[in-house]
Parts: structure tokens; C-alpha cells; sequence
């Protein structure tokens, strides 16, 4: 049900009956009223002092959700950080520039780590050349990576059988990477 404000005469309201719509009919034989139905509250204006107030504990609420939203953000970067055994000294060191997490914390922002971890996560997801990675069950070795519009990996499995696959979004890392396979392939193409 919908709520609304308006201005009506006071002669037309009756606060225990509703709202009453005079009827002028001409002849001089008493009041005559349509009963609309209408049940009525009255309204009084909230004083400005009762607006400030509100309007206070709206900005406090505001501010005490995106304190916890910031807190909660920041606890589940940690947990991110120490997940699986957390990240080793190296890791450490490549993603914050320091191979102790303490010590990153007192000299970075959270911010900073933040924007750091994320920048860290996301070159070390990406797809490279050398990267041994399972692609429909089959484990391989990533020969050439997708280039401009092109959304296939060509990779070498185990066995020696080159393959081209279509399905990127199905490639899982497994973590290891040889980088002789790509100095190899620049070496075939007189790079080096």
C-alpha cells in the first residue's frame, strides 16, 4: 500500500471517520458528506532538529557498515595470503618486495599490498610459454599462448603429441613452468 502526503481542508476531515467531501447541493438543509473510505493520519513536519538527528545516524550507520565492509575485506585478504600454507619467503618477495608478510605490513598500505597481491595474482594465473598445464585430463607443455583475438593454447603433452585446444577458459596450471621451452622455441626462430 502506498503512502501519501497531501493538504486537505480541515472541515473535510473527520479524524475518527476518515475523509469527508462536502457535497453543495443549493438548498440550505444541513451538511451533506461522501464518506470516501479514506481513514486518515495526521502529519506533523519533523522539527529541523529531528532531521539533523536523523540524518546524523544515518551518516554513522553508513560509516560503522563500511568500517566492517573494510575490516572484513582486509581479514579476508590475510586469510587469501595465508590460505594452503600461505606464500612462501619467494613469493613474498616478488609479489610485496619483502620475503617477511610482517614486514610488508609495516611498510605498505593496505592498499598497497592489496593492489600489489592482486597485480602478483594475476601475471602468475596468466597463461606463458613453458607453463605445464592440464587441459581436459591431458598434462602438457604451453607452446605458443593466444594472441590478439585467437583463444587457443598450443601446447605438448607428455607423450609428444602437439595439440591445439579451443576451450582456454578449461586450462588449469599446475604450477610448474620451463623456461628452456621457451628459449628453445626463440632459439628455432633466431631470436637469439
Amino acid at each position: 500500500m502506498a503512502k501519501y502526503i497531501i493538504n486537505v481542508p480541515d472541515k473535510w476531515v473527520d479524524i475518527t471517520n476518515g475523509l469527508h467531501i462536502p457535497i453543495e447541493t443549493g438548498w440550505d438543509v444541513g451538511d451533506f458528506r461522501i464518506d470516501t473510505g479514506l481513514k486518515l493520519t495526521p502529519y506533523n513536519e519533523p522539527s529541523q532538529k529531528a532531521i539533523d538527528l536523523q540524518h546524523a545516524h544515518d551518516i554513522e550507520n553508513v560509516a560503522r557498515m563500511n568500517y566492517s565492509k573494510g575490516a572484513e575485506d582486509a581479514w579476508e585478504f590475510v586469510r587469501e595470503i595465508y590460505k594452503d600454507d600461505g606464500l612462501t619467503d619467494k613469493d613474498l618477495q616478488e609479489c610485496f618486495g619483502y620475503d617477511l608478510f610482517t614486514t610488508a605490513i609495516m611498510n605498505l598500505s593496505y592498499q598497497e599490498m592489496k593492489a600489489k597481491f592482486d597485480a602478483w595474482k594475476a601475471e602468475r594465473e596468466q597463461i606463458r610459454v613453458g607453463d605445464e598445464v592440464e587441459i581436459c585430463g591431458t598434462i602438457g607443455i604451453v607452446t605458443r599462448v593466444p594472441y590478439l583475438d585467437e583463444e587457443r593454447v598450443h601446447y605438448i603433452a607428455k607423450s609428444g603429441t602437439a595439440y591445439c585446444n579451443n576451450s582456454y577458459a578449461e586450462i588449469k596450471k599446475t604450477g610448474r613452468h620451463f623456461g628452456e621451452i621457451e628459449e628453445l622455441l626463440k632459439k628455432i626462430g633466431g631470436e637469439s
